[in-house]
């Protein structure tokens, strides 16, 4: 026992801290297959842990329950038994992964598609879109277009409604 009467004296184990757990996101696991020592028997191997020894025995308990098979947890190190478990539960890892890369891609690319300034017109589709813009190259020059040149593009209704637009949108 040590007693001092300096209040900032701090006693000094000699034990090193625990290091602090990193977020799942910055661990960097490792999974290993061994058969060296045990019998011929595979065991699955999880190296490559930071943090905890109390967080490494709760990866490891629920990873065990995952899997539903026995192991250890050691030395930052997961063993667990029955190896055709743990490729089960990798791959289905992998596969949602897989999915939430896909679906993350869809959306993002989904939100920078625009469409042109065209489709808001009614009477103008798909097909009279892409002939007026071939006609005239640019939504700048379907504007400067006399009703009789987009009458020569498209009918008379939709060349109406295309006038009408442009000649709308100006007046803003």
């Amino acid at each position: 026992m040590v007693y001092s009467t300096d209040p900032d004296y701090e006693y000094d184990t000699g034990a090193e801290p625990e290091p602090e757990t990193l977020a799942p996101a910055q661990q960097e696991l490792r999974v290993w297959l061994d058969r060296k020592q045990r019998g011929g028997k595979t065991v699955t191997l999880v190296r490559g842990f930071a943090g905890r020894a109390d967080d490494l025995a709760e990866l490891a308990r629920m990873l065990k329950q995952k899997c539903g098979v026995g192991g250890t947890a050691k030395e930052g190190e997961i063993g667990i038994q029955g190896a055709q478990a743990v490729f089960s539960l990798i791959g289905r890892i992998q596969e949602e992964t897989h999915r939430f890369a896909i679906t993350f891609n869809r959306e993002s690319h989904g939100k920078s598609v625009k469409g042109s300034a065209l489709d808001s017109i009614p009477g103008v589709g798909e097909a009279r879109r892409t002939a007026l813009l071939k006609r005239f190259k640019s939504l700048k020059a379907i504007k400067e277009a006399s009703l009789e040149e987009l009458q020569a593009v498209v009918p008379k209704n939709a060349a109406a409604a295309v006038y009408q637009w442009a000649h709308s949108a100006q007046d803003d």
